[in-house]
Formats: structure tokens, C-alpha cells, sequence
């Protein structure tokens, strides 16, 4: 499988772009990154937006080798605060979508929380996933490669 490098250069690119569209278009009260991959994304949309309230869940599913390894099937949460969302508009970050399960499974969580709106955030989304998020910046075929890999 090819692999596809993603720069800073970009990712800041899009992070600008994406906290200008979701400032005009959402009202977010909460960040929520899948961690710990998608803290970094989380957090750089979270300082541009100045959102009030960010929240981490660990999930996990593949290895870090590239190609990742499938490590369960289905995705194991790992650690998450009891934290309240009650009528809360909550912006779920991730930096890939793969096929899907694990955002998936954070959706759940999200909805027993009793949030008022959730909106879903990739960096990269596979052409092949069966969920596609509220918003992302690439969906190609390639492994990304992130900066902070």
C-alpha cells in the first residue's frame, strides 16, 4: 500500500479553513478528540474556535505500523472522563477514518451523553469507509502519513 505524507503546512492549512467554516456555520460548545491521534487536530481547531470545553476519549483498534494492523475487531475504549454534554453541540474529532467503527462507537457514547448536536471531523477520510464525517480534508486510497507520526 502506498503511503502519502501529510505536511504541517496542510494540516494548519485546513485547520484555518475548517475552524472558519465551523465558526460561521456551527455553534460548538464541546471538542472531543479520539485519542491520541486525533488530539493534535482536536486541538488546533479547539484554540482557533476558543471553544470552552475539550475532552479526550482513547480508543483503540490498529497497531502503529504502516499499514496499520488490525488489533481488535471491534474498537476497544480504553479511557474517557464522565463528563457531561447534556444539550450540548459537540465537534468529535479524529485524524483518519478508516471503515468507520471507531467514530462509530464514539457516537454512541456521544448520544448516551445526551448531546443537542454532534458534528463529526477527519483529517483524512479512506475512499472505502462506511461512515463519512460532517467534514474532512482528504479521502484517498494512500496510508497517510502524518506529521506527527
Amino acid at each position: 500500500m502506498q503511503v502519502r505524507r501529510i505536511t504541517w503546512s496542510e494540516i494548519i492549512d485546513f485547520t484555518d479553513r475548517i475552524a472558519s467554516i465551523l465558526s460561521s456555520k456551527e455553534k460548538i460548545d464541546v471538542i472531543l478528540a479520539i485519542g491520541s491521534s486525533g488530539l493534535i487536530p482536536a486541538a488546533l481547531i479547539a484554540v482557533k474556535l476558543k471553544t470552552p470545553e475539550f475532552y479526550s476519549i482513547k480508543i483503540e483498534r490498529y497497531g502503529e505500523g504502516k499499514p496499520p494492523k488490525v488489533l481488535y475487531d471491534d474498537p476497544v475504549v480504553h479511557l474517557y472522563s464522565n463528563i457531561d454534554l447534556t444539550g450540548k453541540n459537540v465537534l468529535v474529532v479524529d485524524d483518519l477514518i478508516r471503515t468507520g467503527k471507531t467514530i462509530t462507537k464514539v457516537l454512541k457514547i456521544v448520544k448516551n451523553m445526551n448531546a443537542r448536536k454532534i458534528i463529526t471531523l477527519a483529517l483524512v477520510l479512506k475512499k472505502d469507509a462506511l461512515f463519512k464525517p460532517d467534514y474532512y480534508y482528504l479521502e484517498m486510497d494512500e496510508c497517510p502519513l502524518f506529521p506527527w507520526e
